[in-house]
């Protein structure tokens, strides 16, 4: 028994297991003794968005990460509805989190995929640990012992956590006429969903999908986990570029967090989001397609060390005589005295064939190594 007691946080265990028969009881109450009210997938998918949106744009992009300046009005809703996600509080989950990132696949990785895909799932959360007291952990969340409201919500996490998991829903059930099918709906069903759909990122996001970024950690590319994961199953790009605010870089990748940072950014509620250059991700792919390249056949290095390193060498001063002739018409554009002179056209029309030469020579570039 003291072995047990040692070695598993039995609060966290007790948590993980109960919430999941409270729910199935609460089910059970609500559906045998009233009848089922619609207006309740509308509080479930509130409480839904607001908590998972707060877990990956709030505890993950912003406080984790340093993606994005936020106001002090989106850094209390992210502290509040991040909260009643019941994940612990952004101190101790951002700390986790930044030495996943430093020392990934690694024993010292708090939720290591090689420890078994459940261990990462949520396992590891039963295991007590006091890593989090030791200097080496504290160095890793230095910046918010300077954060008056991060602090709060540390120091009083399980008031603010009940509050708006199990309070607030229940509040909003009593006024719908059910404080049960609130505390359902809102609380403890949405609860569940959530963490297990956050905790998809720590598992599953390193199980399934693509590497088109890098092979030197787990993360893989899924747009299918990013339908259950707010956006984070692009996990392979966020695994190389973390401090990018997007994960899903495409206009088309399904990233909701991505498109929340950017409506508050329109309301002015955030500014400076981080943007890995599109330049740099171009050439993360390309090279993981020159590895596998190399790896194909032997007889691939003569075409790699000749054809390929050669437009590639071509994109690299293309891209650099481009950034520098955009610079230089920037300034062009801002002097008064010479916008209307015939330096201006020149420069546009220099812009303009760099930027070409520029697109040839990265085509050229993927092209060869396709055909490896």
């Amino acid at each position: 028994m003291k072995n047990i007691l040692k070695k598993y946080d039995l609060v966290s265990t007790i948590f993980l297991s109960v919430t999941p028969l409270l729910t199935v009881y609460f089910a059970w109450l609500y559906f045998s003794t009233e009848t089922f009210n619609p207006w309740f997938i509308l509080v479930f998918f509130v409480f839904y968005f607001a908590t998972g949106m707060s877990i990956t744009g709030g505890y993950h992009r912003l406080f984790a990460h340093k993606s994005y300046e936020a106001n002090t009005f989106v850094k209390v809703m992210y502290l509040f509805f991040g909260a009643g996600a019941f994940q612990n509080s952004v101190k101790k989950w951002a700390i986790d989190h930044r030495i996943h990132h430093r020392y990934v696949d690694t024993d010292t990785d708090p939720y290591s995929i090689n420890k078994g895909f459940w261990y990462a799932h949520f396992l590891w959360m039963c295991e007590k640990s006091d890593h989090r007291e030791t200097t080496f952990t504290k160095n890793y969340g230095r910046d918010f012992e300077k954060d008056k409201l991060i602090m709060f919500q540390d120091k009083y996490y399980v008031i603010i956590a009940s509050t708006a998991c199990f309070v607030l829903p229940m509040g909003i059930g009593a006024a719908m006429g059910s404080w049960v099918g609130g505390l359902l709906f809102g609380g403890l069903l949405r609860m569940v969903i959530v963490h297990h759909f956050t905790f998809f990122i720590n598992s599953a996001c390193h199980f399934w999908g693509r590497q088109p970024y890098t092979d030197t950690n787990t993360a893989k590319d899924n747009g299918i986990l990013a339908v259950f994961t707010y956006g984070e199953g692009y996990h392979n790009f966020h695994h190389i570029f973390q401090n990018d605010y997007r994960n899903g870089v495409r206009w088309y990748h399904y990233d909701p967090t991505k498109w929340m940072i950017r409506g508050l950014q329109y309301m002015k509620f955030v500014s400076n989001l981080k943007m890995t250059p599109d330049y740099e991700i171009f050439k993360a792919k390309m090279q993981m397609m020159e590895k596998r390249a190399l790896a194909k056949s032997a007889s691939a290095h003569t075409m790699v060390d000749t054809m390929v390193a050669n437009w590639k060498l071509k994109a690299d001063e293309a891209h650099a005589r481009f950034v520098q002739l955009k610079a230089d018409y920037e300034v062009l554009k801002r002097d008064l005295q010479q916008r209307n002179s015939e330096n201006i056209e020149h420069l546009r029309r220099e812009l303009q064939k760099a930027q070409e030469e520029f697109r040839i020579a990265c085509y050229q570039w993927k092209q060869c190594l396709q055909a490896v």
